[in-house]
């Protein structure tokens, strides 16, 4: 009997029906060739294992060093707004002692002011009072 290649295929996993004449008569001259194809591209990856080995400690080194500077830049913008956010803090209690400030003040100029008007009020009123008393006094020695 004459020997069936061991090749199975990927969609209903049955084995070939050709006769094996190749690698020890275990693969068909078909089969045979894409093992070949798949043994020189396992050799040349297992090649390459090193090379992308070296690489992927290259990335990670740098990813690491990539992640450490973007956390001190992180902290760097932290504090920064930190400092800022400080600072209009620092700015707005100013602006509100000044409002105070300004508050007292016109509340001082105010009273001031009505005191001021109060003052003239009254004069005029003494003004008047006098106008009026001198009028009277004037009709009084003309009536006698």
């Amino acid at each position: 009997m004459a020997p069936q290649c061991q090749a199975l295929t990927l969609s209903d996993a049955k084995r070939c029906s050709e006769i094996g004449t190749q690698s020890n008569n275990l693969f068909c001259a078909y089969h045979a060739k894409q093992c070949h194809g798949i043994l020189e591209n396992t050799t040349q990856l297992i090649g390459q294992k090193f090379v992308i080995l070296r690489a992927l400690e290259r990335l990670e080194r740098r990813t690491a060093e990539v992640l450490y500077e973007s956390q001190k830049w992180f902290k760097w913008v932290r504090q920064c707004q930190d400092d800022e956010e400080a600072q209009r803090a620092k700015e707005k209690e100013q602006v509100k002692k000044e409002a105070a400030l300004f508050q007292r003040h016109w509340k001082e100029v105010e009273a001031r002011l009505r005191r001021l008007r109060q003052k003239e009020d009254a004069k005029r009123q003494d003004e008047f009072l006098e106008m009026a008393y001198q009028e009277r006094m004037s009709q009084e020695d003309e009536d006698t």
